[in-house]
């Protein structure tokens, strides 16, 4: 598949460096935490003219451009943003290098401040690691209402249609 991605960066026409882009975010999406596949995806960026978005794939690289960190940063004022939008799945002290390694751990503490509460990255498979969720009472609220509803409606139904039996009918009401 980087063969392809390759083709089609050198490729060079809009359609196939935005096929270049799909597939990489796909490849990050199923091994997160392969900064190669992240500097790759970066530079399509680059071609794309998105620095924003060159700097969020680019910020674990060795070497940034600054430009393109201080645009994501700028894109993703929130720590707890941009903690998300880099995507990483495991622990910092999982990062191929100590660059990245560092980036992370500096923006999960920041992430961490914002929240109020220690956050980890890999709160997707460890929900109880960092609740994410709406309060429990919420979802309960919108099925209360919508049993309320559904009941009213069903009790509608059955005086409309008693009410059609006798006026059509005849029927004893």
């Amino acid at each position: 598949m980087l063969a392809k991605v390759a083709a089609e960066v050198d490729e060079g026409s809009p359609a196939a460096v935005l096929m270049a882009r799909q597939r990489l975010r796909s490849l990050i999406g199923t091994y997160p935490d392969r900064l190669d596949l992240r500097e790759q995806l970066a530079e399509v960026y680059r071609t794309l003219g998105d620095p924003a978005q060159a700097g969020r794939w680019g910020y674990l690289a060795e070497q940034r451009v600054p430009a393109e960190t201080a645009a994501f940063e700028r894109a993703y004022r929130d720590p707890v943003d941009r903690m998300l939008a880099l995507g990483w799945r495991h622990s910092p002290d999982h990062a191929q290098t100590a660059p990245a390694r560092e980036r992370l751990t500096t923006v999960l503490a920041a992430a961490s401040r914002q929240a109020g509460r220690p956050l980890t990255y890999t709160w997707r498979e460890d929900p109880a690691a960092a609740d994410w969720s709406e309060p429990w009472w919420e979802g309960a609220a919108v099925f209360a209402l919508l049993s309320s509803a559904t009941l009213l409606m069903g009790i509608g139904l059955v005086t409309v249609l008693r009410w059609l039996g006798c006026w059509l009918f005849g029927w004893f009401c």
